[in-house]
């Protein structure tokens, strides 16, 4: 796992082609912006992961929140958050599902966060977008990241799904890391724990999973 890749993989959730607004296929205009999104978003999130930042200080806290703003202009959480439930979306309540995109959106944020430290130097190359069904478009790249203790690089294949939102941005709603969808996982994931156990333990397990990440993000505090 990778740069973007991996803060947004560690997170949760995505996938349903019911929900899909109907639309023909998006402009070459609206390919190439979609494109300069991904692209603007790496080079900002590389920039950011590049600081030299100590856990504990303010300037890490800094980059924390430069982080989490980037990524949440990049990745429509709302939208994973809906798709995951796929057709257990439509049986929820308006405030169950406020509730649930909350936590959710709260886990996606800690988990990249948390591991923001890790991969820093990375190249990414992109081939030229494409249209994609629903009105969507899709990004394709290659990325290369240094093996711990070498010289040698991995290369990861990854997809970027994207559509317009209700403010007209382009926004990733999926990522396909070689040839897996994280969507088609997680909305696997979380319809196998409603189905088992109900949407209560659902909760329950993300709000868990939550307060292990929040645990995990907590260095002591140090002076400037």
């Amino acid at each position: 796992m990778k740069p973007i890749i991996h803060l947004l993989a560690v997170c949760v959730i995505l996938f349903s082609s019911t929900v899909w607004a109907a639309g023909g296929a998006p402009t070459q205009g609206g390919e190439n912006e979609a494109l300069k999104l991904v692209k603007d978003t790496s080079a900002k999130v590389k920039s950011i992961l590049r600081r030299k930042a100590v856990p504990g200080t303010r300037e890490h806290d800094k980059q924390k929140q430069d982080l989490t703003a980037a990524v949440n202009g990049f990745l429509d959480i709302d939208w994973l958050g809906r798709l995951a439930l796929d057709k257990y979306w439509d049986e929820r309540s308006d405030t169950e599902r406020k509730d649930y995109l909350l936590v959710l959106r709260e886990i996606i944020e800690t988990s990249y966060t948390n591991r923001m430290g890790e991969h820093a130097n990375y190249e990414e190359t992109w081939g030229a977008p494409e249209a994609a069904p629903d009105n969507s478009v899709l990004v394709k790249s290659t990325i290369q990241v240094p093996v711990a203790g070498g010289t040698k690089k991995t290369t990861v294949r990854t997809n970027y799904l994207l559509r317009k939102g209700e403010n007209h941005r382009w926004r990733v709603y999926d990522l396909i890391i070689e040839d897996v969808s994280l969507v088609r996982q997680y909305k696997q994931q979380f319809g196998r724990i409603i189905k088992k156990d109900g949407w209560a333990s659902l909760i329950s397990k993300m709000k868990s999973r939550l307060e292990t990440l929040r645990k995990e993000s907590a260095p002591s505090r140090k002076t400037n």
